[in-house]
Protein backbone atom coordinates (compact mmCIF):
# COMPACT_ATOMS: atom_id res chain seq x y z
CA UNK A 1 0.00 0.00 0.00
CA UNK A 2 1.48 3.42 -0.49
CA UNK A 3 1.93 6.32 1.79
CA UNK A 4 -1.22 8.19 0.40
CA UNK A 5 -3.64 5.02 0.99
CA UNK A 6 -2.71 4.67 4.23
CA UNK A 7 -3.91 7.67 5.21
CA UNK A 8 -8.23 7.44 5.91
CA UNK A 9 -8.14 10.99 6.14
CA UNK A 10 -6.74 12.02 2.95
CA UNK A 11 -9.40 13.71 0.45
CA UNK A 12 -10.68 10.91 -2.47
CA UNK A 13 -8.81 12.75 -4.89
CA UNK A 14 -5.68 11.89 -3.16
CA UNK A 15 -6.91 7.90 -2.60
CA UNK A 16 -6.24 6.49 -6.11
CA UNK A 17 -8.37 3.03 -5.23
CA UNK A 18 -11.03 5.01 -3.78
CA UNK A 19 -11.26 7.31 -6.94
CA UNK A 20 -10.79 3.98 -8.88
CA UNK A 21 -14.08 2.59 -7.31
CA UNK A 22 -16.16 5.99 -7.38
CA UNK A 23 -14.88 6.26 -11.71
CA UNK A 24 -16.10 2.96 -12.03
CA UNK A 25 -19.38 3.33 -10.95
CA UNK A 26 -19.55 6.00 -13.45
CA UNK A 27 -18.76 4.48 -15.90
CA UNK A 28 -21.20 1.59 -15.43
CA UNK A 29 -23.86 4.10 -14.88
CA UNK A 30 -23.19 5.42 -18.56
CA UNK A 31 -22.87 1.78 -19.46
CA UNK A 32 -25.93 0.55 -18.59
CA UNK A 33 -27.88 3.80 -19.23
CA UNK A 34 -26.36 4.76 -22.49
CA UNK A 35 -26.36 1.31 -23.57
CA UNK A 36 -22.39 1.82 -24.82
CA UNK A 37 -19.67 -0.42 -25.15
CA UNK A 38 -17.47 -1.07 -21.94
CA UNK A 39 -14.13 -0.80 -23.50
CA UNK A 40 -15.68 2.45 -25.34
CA UNK A 41 -16.15 3.84 -22.06
CA UNK A 42 -13.12 2.80 -20.62
CA UNK A 43 -11.19 4.35 -23.25
CA UNK A 44 -13.42 7.75 -22.57
CA UNK A 45 -12.41 7.46 -18.86
CA UNK A 46 -8.72 6.71 -19.73
CA UNK A 47 -8.67 9.86 -22.28
CA UNK A 48 -10.81 12.51 -21.03
CA UNK A 49 -11.43 12.13 -17.05
CA UNK A 50 -8.33 10.88 -15.41
CA UNK A 51 -5.47 12.65 -14.38
CA UNK A 52 -4.64 16.45 -13.89
CA UNK A 53 -5.26 19.32 -16.50
CA UNK A 54 -3.66 22.40 -16.97
CA UNK A 55 -6.15 24.20 -15.20
CA UNK A 56 -6.63 21.77 -12.06
CA UNK A 57 -10.09 20.67 -13.12
CA UNK A 58 -11.23 18.05 -10.49
CA UNK A 59 -14.75 16.49 -9.68
CA UNK A 60 -17.10 19.22 -9.90
CA UNK A 61 -16.03 19.59 -13.81
CA UNK A 62 -15.78 15.57 -14.51
CA UNK A 63 -12.23 14.78 -14.13
CA UNK A 64 -10.70 12.41 -11.52
CA UNK A 65 -7.56 12.83 -10.43
CA UNK A 66 -5.21 10.13 -9.43
CA UNK A 67 -7.46 7.26 -10.23
CA UNK A 68 -5.84 3.74 -9.99
CA UNK A 69 -6.51 3.26 -13.91
CA UNK A 70 -5.50 -0.52 -13.41
CA UNK A 71 -8.24 -1.15 -10.73
CA UNK A 72 -10.69 0.86 -12.86
CA UNK A 73 -9.84 -1.22 -15.83
CA UNK A 74 -10.59 -4.35 -14.05
CA UNK A 75 -13.65 -3.45 -11.58
CA UNK A 76 -15.49 -2.36 -15.09
CA UNK A 77 -14.43 -5.00 -16.91
CA UNK A 78 -14.97 -7.65 -14.42
CA UNK A 79 -18.90 -5.81 -13.69
CA UNK A 80 -19.70 -6.13 -17.50
CA UNK A 81 -18.17 -9.95 -17.56
CA UNK A 82 -20.12 -11.12 -15.12
CA UNK A 83 -23.37 -9.14 -15.18
CA UNK A 84 -25.77 -12.20 -15.00
CA UNK A 85 -23.96 -14.17 -12.44
CA UNK A 86 -24.03 -10.37 -10.19
CA UNK A 87 -27.26 -9.82 -10.93
CA UNK A 88 -28.44 -13.93 -10.12
CA UNK A 89 -26.65 -13.28 -6.86
CA UNK A 90 -28.20 -10.01 -5.81
CA UNK A 91 -31.88 -11.13 -6.59
CA UNK A 92 -31.06 -14.37 -4.33
CA UNK A 93 -29.49 -11.88 -1.61
CA UNK A 94 -32.34 -9.40 -1.46
CA UNK A 95 -36.14 -10.33 0.00
CA UNK A 96 -38.85 -11.21 -2.04
CA UNK A 97 -40.35 -7.57 -1.35
CA UNK A 98 -37.09 -6.06 -2.77
CA UNK A 99 -36.51 -7.29 -5.96
CA UNK A 100 -33.24 -6.04 -7.99
CA UNK A 101 -35.42 -3.31 -10.69
CA UNK A 102 -36.66 -1.82 -7.14
CA UNK A 103 -32.95 -0.83 -6.32
CA UNK A 104 -31.98 2.91 -7.81
CA UNK A 105 -29.28 2.44 -10.07
CA UNK A 106 -26.28 3.68 -8.50
CA UNK A 107 -26.95 1.44 -4.90
CA UNK A 108 -27.48 -1.81 -7.74
CA UNK A 109 -24.32 -0.60 -9.05
CA UNK A 110 -22.46 -1.02 -6.16
CA UNK A 111 -23.36 -3.86 -5.08
CA UNK A 112 -22.57 -5.22 -8.63
CA UNK A 113 -19.02 -4.20 -8.50
CA UNK A 114 -18.34 -5.75 -4.55
CA UNK A 115 -20.46 -8.61 -5.86
CA UNK A 116 -17.58 -9.10 -8.72
CA UNK A 117 -15.04 -8.89 -6.49
CA UNK A 118 -16.67 -11.86 -4.50
CA UNK A 119 -17.68 -13.99 -7.93
CA UNK A 120 -13.58 -13.58 -9.27
CA UNK A 121 -11.37 -13.32 -6.58
CA UNK A 122 -8.83 -12.86 -9.34
CA UNK A 123 -9.36 -8.80 -9.21
CA UNK A 124 -7.14 -6.68 -7.39
CA UNK A 125 -7.66 -6.46 -3.76
CA UNK A 126 -11.10 -3.97 -3.55
CA UNK A 127 -11.26 -3.12 -0.15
Amino acid sequence: MTELQDHSELKGAQRPRTAARVAAIQALFQIEQNEDKSESVIQQFLVHRFGTTLENDSYEEGYIPEADTRLFCTIVRQAVAERGPILEQLTQTLPATWPVARLDLCCALCFSQRLAKLLKPKCPHVS
